[in-house]
Parts: C-alpha cells; structure tokens; sequence
C-alpha cells in the first residue's frame, strides 16, 4: 500500500482526518458555486487532492403527484394545487467542501 494512502488512514483513525470548512443548505434561490470554493483554496495553497468538495440534491416533495382539489360553494370541484404548493421548496441542495487535516484552519479562516 502507497505511504501517502496509509499516512491518510492513520491520520483519519487519530481523528485527523478530513474536516468540513464549507457547508451550504439551501431549499431554492441561487447558492454559491461549489467550484469558486474550491478555487479559492487552491489559490491559497491548497493542494487539489487534499480538496474533498460534495454537491448533493435532495428530493423533499413531487409536486407532480400531488393534487389537491377541493369543493366551492357552487359544488364544482376546483384544483388549489399550484396556489398551495406554490413556495414549497420540491428540492435541497447540499453542499460541504472537506479539506484534509493540516490545512483545515487555513482553510477556515479564508473562507470565514
């Protein structure tokens, strides 16, 4: 096994491991690029294989199998389901950029 691999299990079983420096939940609306993060600690030194960065969306709702119809005083049946579910957020987006151990607070204190 290569050194640089058992160095990184050794430091990950001392809790040394990869440290979270950037997290981002957002529902809907922009949000940072993940990419300028890691660009940012690139320029400041960091090495791009010490640079761990995860984007993930997250499925909350299907507004597309959902209907909601009610009855008006007419007796006539009438779909609220745009008007309800209008700011229900269908998504989250994660995202967290982990950077290994020896330059994690150089990491956080450019991105704070």
């Amino acid at each position: 096994m290569p050194q640089a691999v058992t160095t990184k299990i050794r430091n990950f079983l001392d809790r040394k491991g990869p440290k979270v420096v950037y997290e981002e939940v957002a529902y809907k609306g922009e949000t940072s690029y993940i990419s300028e993060i890691v660009d940012q600690l690139q320029r400041i030194g960091i090495p791009q294989e010490s640079i761990y960065a995860f984007e993930e969306k997250i499925s909350i709702i299907d507004k597309s199998k959902i209907r909601i119809i009610s009855k008006n005083k007419e007796k006539k049946l009438k779909d609220y389901t745009s008007t309800l579910l209008h700011d229900l957020p269908e998504y989250i987006v994660m995202k967290k950029v982990y950077v290994d151990y020896e330059y994690s607070r150089k990491a956080r204190e450019v991105l704070s």
